[in-house]
């Protein structure tokens, strides 16, 4: 649960608790109304938010957009955004757990050492896990603002694929796996280099 969810369910459980405070001594009824009313609402929350994380079509598009504030080119944006149409088995959701037995999770299923890198640099940074944390976190790792991170080797080549504009999405894909992924080009769900390609024609091509 994060903070404004949590800060909404206080405020609306304190003004509850107020507003009977001032009124006569409720009854079973009144309060199990009350009670009701409450869970009605935070349900209400829940749901809202479960939907938007298992939104793709609105996910691919914030994320998008996120990576073009930062100042990613097209072309980039959509070598990146195929690796985590991949890792998140399409639902581009930050909460994705990988399947099967592994600890992989979020845009990138981070792992082992960059998930705990990732950790800490949500304690550091004072930030909520998030869509935009976890697209902050790559951003200052690939431009080696947080450490540890990649290697300054890793960290020049990647640096110069990913800002060079010279790039074509489909060898940004695999370069941001190679490097920053580490993972398989291609899996069951398909192949990182296709999946710029679609990336790239559907919402960049016009």
């Amino acid at each position: 649960m994060n903070v404004i969810v949590v800060m909404v369910v206080l405020v609306v459980v304190g003004n509850a608790i107020a507003t009977h405070a001032n009124t006569p001594k409720p009854t079973s009824q009144t309060t199990h109304s009350m009670a009701s009313n409450i869970m009605d609402l935070l349900k209400s929350i829940f749901v809202s938010n479960s939907k938007e994380n298992n939104n793709p079509e609105k996910n691919i598009k914030k994320i998008i957009k996120n990576l073009k504030e930062k100042g990613y080119k097209d072309k980039t944006i959509a070598g990146i955004v195929a690796n985590i149409e991949l890792e998140t088995g399409g639902t581009f959701d930050y909460k994705q757990n990988e399947v099967g037995e592994g600890t992989g999770y979020g845009l990138f299923q981070y792992s082992n050492e960059m998930k705990d890198s990732y950790e800490d640099y949500v304690k550091d940074k004072n930030k909520n896990d998030s869509m935009e944390t976890q697209l902050d976190f790559m951003d200052e790792v690939v431009k080696g603002k947080w450490e540890p991170g990649l290697s300054n080797m890793d960290k020049t080549i990647l640096k110069g694929e990913l800002f060079s504009g010279k790039a074509e999405p489909e060898r940004v894909a695999e370069s941001f796996n190679s490097i920053f992924e580490k993972g398989e080009l291609e899996t069951d769900y398909g192949n990182r280099r296709d999946l710029a390609t679609k990336i790239y024609g559907k919402y960049f091509n016009d």
